[in-house]
């Protein structure tokens, strides 16, 4: 594998792990990785809610590199769902 090739890899990666941590708040307690043709689907559990939105507009370059889209399944542990709640505010 040439350097450039490399390179473009670990900064795809380092992007995505960026996307997942925005604000570096490590919400993400564990994640699972699978890979099919075509398609690598993540599933983390967080301590609160993740912006799905946020995390995929960082997957660009994964998926150029990697010729793959991402997916992404968040869930959030059901003792920290409340106090995640608890720090948003709802409108009726």
């Amino acid at each position: 594998m040439d350097e450039q090739l490399c390179v473009r890899k670990l900064a795809a990666l380092l992007r995505l792990a960026d996307g997942l941590d925005k604000g570096h708040s490590q919400l993400v307690e564990s994640l699972e990785c699978g890979i099919r043709r075509g398609l690598v689907s993540l599933r983390a559990t967080s301590r609160d809610i993740l912006h799905v939105d946020s995390i995929l507009a960082k997957a660009d370059l994964f998926e150029q590199v990697f010729r793959r889209r991402v997916a992404i399944h968040v869930s959030v542990g059901l003792s920290d769902l409340d106090r995640a709640l608890d720090r948003h505010v709802w409108l009726a």
